[in-house]
C-alpha cells in the first residue's frame, strides 16, 4: 500500500527547503527582510531532516517481507539518486568551470564529488548535493544489511558507532564523515517507525512523545547540530500519520501527493534557479515569492519531462532483463 500521506509530506519539505534558501538568496541582493518571515523560514533546512527519516521509512518498509535482490536493490536507488540529479549537477558544474564567477558565495567544489558523489575532499557543484551524500552511505549500508538478512542488527550496531565517535568526540577524517555522522541516526528513526508500523503496534501517546522530542530541540537553541532530536520526533508523527491513513481518517488531495512525487526534482532544481531569480527583483518581498513560484514549477516541470520519463524508462529495462 502506497502511503498517499508520506509522499505529500516530501513536498511539504522541499517547499520548507526551497523556502529557507529563497529567503537567504533575497537577503543577500535585496537587503534584510521582516524578521518575522526569516526568523520562520530559516528553520526550513529541517526539511533535509524529513527527508532522511522518511527515506528510511520508505526504504523499509518497501523491502520487508519481499525477495529483494542487493545488487538490484543497489540498481533501482542509484538510478532513482543519478538520473535527475546529473544533468543538474553536471551543467552546475560547468557553468562554474566557463564563468568561474557565477558563485556569489564562491565556493569550493570537485568534478569527482559532482559526479559521483562519493566521499572527498571537496564538495559537489550543486551545494544540496551533500544530502546525496547520506543517502548513498544509507543505501550502501543497507544493501549490505539486506544481503547478510540482518537489518535490524546491522543498522543497530552502525547507529551504536556512530554515537560512540560523538560521544567520545572522535575525530573523523573528511572522508569517513558522510559515513558516521550524527545525522544519519536519522535513517535509523525511519526504519525504527516503518517496523512499528509493520508490525501493528499502536502507540496513543506517540504525537505526544514526538512534540517532547521536537520541543527539546528547540529548547536546546535549535542547533543544527542536535537536529537529530527534532527527527525522532519526526518519526514519531510519520508512524502515527501512517497509521491514521491505514485506518482512513482522513484522504490527501491529489494536488499534495504530486508535489510530493516532483520533490527531489524540486530540490535539486531550486538552488542554481534562485541564484537567478533573487536578481530580477530589488524588493525582497517580490524576490521572495517569484524565486518560491518559479522553483515549484520549474521542479514540476523537470519532473513531468525528465525524472518521471527516465525512471520509467530505466524501470522497464531492469523488468525485461529479470528472469522469470
Amino acid at each position: 500500500m502506497k502511503l498517499k500521506s508520506l509522499e505529500a509530506g516530501r513536498g511539504i519539505a522541499a517547499t520548507a527547503v526551497v523556502l529557507h534558501h529563497a529567503v537567504a538568496s533575497a537577503t543577500a541582493f535585496s537587503g534584510q527582510g521582516p524578521d518575522v518571515i526569516t526568523s520562520i523560514f530559516e528553520f526550513g533546512y529541517l526539511g533535509v531532516d524529513f527527508f532522511f527519516v522518511l527515506s528510511g521509512f520508505i526504504i523499509y518498509y518497501s523491502t520487508y517481507g519481499k525477495v529483494t535482490e542487493p545488487s538490484r536493490f543497489a540498481t533501482s536507488r542509484l538510478t532513482r539518486i543519478f538520473l535527475p540529479y546529473l544533468p543538474i549537477g553536471i551543467a552546475l558544474a560547468v557553468a562554474y568551470t566557463v564563468l568561474p564567477d557565477i558563485s556569489a558565495s564562491d565556493r569550493d567544489w570537485g568534478w569527482w564529488a559532482t559526479i559521483t558523489l562519493m566521499p572527498s575532499w571537496n564538495p559537489p557543484a550543486l551545494s544540496v548535493a551533500w544530502t546525496l551524500q547520506h543517502e548513498l552511505v544509507f543505501y550502501m549500508f543497507f544493501a549490505g544489511f539486506l544481503y547478510l538478512n540482518l537489518i535490524g542488527t546491522g543498522m543497530i550496531l552502525w547507529a551504536v558507532m556512530i554515537c560512540i565517535i560523538a560521544l567520545a568526540g572522535i575525530d573523523v577524517p573528511p572522508l569517513a564523515q558522510p559515513l558516521f555522522s550524527l545525522i544519519n541516526l536519522e535513517f535509523g528513526f525511519g526504519v525504527l517507525a516503518a517496523h512499528v508500523f509493520i508490525s501493528g503496534t499502536r502507540m496513543p501517546y506517540l504525537p505526544f512523545c514526538g512534540a517532547i522530542l521536537i520541543a527539546a530541540f528547540f529548547v536546546l537553541g535549535a542547533d543544527r547540530e542536535y537536529s537529530v532530536l527534532f527527527g525522532a520526533g519526526l518519526a514519531g508523527f510519520i508512524l502515527w500519520v501512517a497509521q491514521a491513513e491505514t485506518a482512513e481518517r482522513f484522504t490527501v488531495p491529489r494536488v499534495f501527493v504530486f508535489l510530493g512525487a516532483a520533490s527531489y526534482s524540486i530540490y535539486l532544481i531550486h538552488n542554481p534557479l534562485l541564484s537567478i531569480t533573487s536578481r530580477v527583483f530589488s524588493d525582497w518581498t517580490l524576490s521572495l515569492i517569484f524565486g518560491v513560484v518559479i522553483c515549484l514549477l520549474a521542479g514540476c516541470v523537470y519532473y513531468q519531462i525528465w525524472d518521471r520519463r527516465t525512471q520509467h524508462f530505466f524501470r522497464g529495462r531492469f523488468a525485461q532483463r529479470r528472469p522469470s
